[in-house]
């Protein structure tokens, strides 16, 4: 599948059924697969999350902005019943009972979350060196550093990983 582009298009596409959300989560899927193990911009994949959104497209209204757009979640924001660690092992077993505002929004909005990305630990730094997941890779060419405490988020992107993702500036 050609993933589309924009936002827009993933809209118009759901929309004209030139493909499903189900189907989209399935491409952004084997490229994460395909391609991460190399480059670590994810700290977790939400695959069944992602498949229940995408689900959950078909009855929501055609209206929604971002509707059907595979969005990825920088891991510093703290997301339901999914893990998110800040890049910290010191928080990696933790499991929020709530959601950061800026999820709540982007569900509301009709996004697809498929994974929480890595960060420099509690997102202090400029390289994406600093994680306690590990190094984030640049996808151009991974003896350079994608640059960043959002790095995770900027590769999700840059390869095809997810359509839009969350970023902070340095220390959130």
């Amino acid at each position: 599948m050609i993933l589309p582009k924009t936002i827009k298009d993933t809209r118009e596409g759901l929309l004209k059924k030139e493909f499903s959300a189900v189907e989209l989560v399935d491409a952004y899927l084997e490229r994460i697969n395909n391609y991460d193990k190399d480059l670590n911009s994810f700290i977790t994949v939400t695959s069944e999350k992602a498949y229940e959104d995408a689900k959950r497209i078909s009855s929501l209204s055609s209206n929604l902005p971002l509707l059907g757009v595979v969005t990825s979640l920088k891991d510093l924001f703290s997301t339901k019943g999914i893990r998110t660690t800040a890049g910290s092992k010191v928080l990696e077993g933790y499991i929020p009972d709530y959601s950061a505002t800026v999820v709540k929004r982007l569900e509301e909005a009709g996004a697809i979350i498929i994974g929480k990305t890595n960060c420099d630990a509690w997102a202090h730094g400029a390289s994406g060196e600093n994680s306690d997941f590990g190094e984030t890779k640049n996808p151009w060419n991974n003896q350079f550093v994608p640059g960043g405490s959002s790095s995770g988020s900027a590769v999700a992107v840059a390869s095809e990983f997810s359509l839009i993702s969350t970023g902070t500036d340095t220390c959130g």
